[in-house]
């Protein structure tokens, strides 16, 4: 497959004024703040975590703080403005061992600390997500990009942040014909993520089955994006065709 000359992950993308860099170690404490502020009425996260205590949300941030010390490792961590908006992804490949070590070593933690019904939770979150990436995609999942998170601070929503890293992560995926694939986990990011190129491949609910959930099932969406020199030969092939 041809492809365009190869950027910088951190790009000079630049959207209204967001300027994606890599996050550095010392932006972590902001970032999880403001991962974890985004995601406060995420309808997965409410659903597989509910309600936390004070340590448990401690917890928490201490594992997203070392996913993304473990992705600041393999370059896989951009930002916009220190931390105010976050991207996290997997390059194309086997997991990084030092990334596959630590989220082993952080789910015993994680399910010896929860309760019984958030590991329920849990594991089927994890087995259809599983199953959706194995339908989608078959074994081709270490050939793509997989974009893990993409949070803006609450107040800083509205500036084309997210786009920004969207383009920088998707910019990156082009020069290297891979696929981009993300888990969007609200029905509502449907809209933005189409208009940065992606589209559903899977969806499937959670909660449906489970008597303990009271509200309606949560929607999960699995979606991809094309390389860009992928969609130029398929719209060039069209246009071909169409002459003849």
């Amino acid at each position: 497959m041809q492809v365009a000359s190869q950027p910088r992950l951190s790009s000079d993308i630049r959207v209204t004024g967001a300027d994606v860099r890599p996050l550095k170690y010392y932006e972590i404490p902001i970032a999880v703040k403001n991962i974890e502020d985004a995601f406060a009425t995420d309808p997965i996260v409410s659903y597989v975590q509910g309600p936390l205590p004070t340590w448990r949300k401690l917890l928490h941030c201490v594992e997203i703080a070392l996913q993304l010390v473990a992705d600041i490792r393999v370059r896989g961590a951009l930002t916009v403005h220190g931390g105010d908006a976050v991207a996290s992804i997997q390059f194309p490949g086997p997991e990084d061992k030092l990334h596959k070590f630590l989220f082993a070593f952080w789910r015993r933690v994680n399910m010896g600390c929860a309760t019984p019904e958030q590991n329920k939770r849990k594991k089927e979150l994890g087995d259809k997500w599983m199953k959706a990436q194995k339908e989608a995609f078959g074994n081709r999942s270490e050939e793509m990009m997989h974009l893990y998170i993409l949070a803006t601070a609450p107040k800083k929503q509205g500036n084309g942040y997210g786009t920004a890293l969207a383009t920088s992560v998707t910019t990156k995926a082009d020069s290297i014909g891979c696929v981009t694939a993300l888990l969007s986990s609200n029905v509502l990011n449907t809209e933005f993520y189409q208009s940065c190129g992606f589209s559903t491949v899977v969806e499937f609910t959670l909660g449906e089955n489970n008597p303990a959930w009271k509200k309606s099932p949560v929607i999960a969406r699995l979606m991809v994006r094309e390389p860009y020199s992928a969609w130029s030969s398929t719209r060039k092939s069209a246009r071909t065709t169409s002459d003849m």
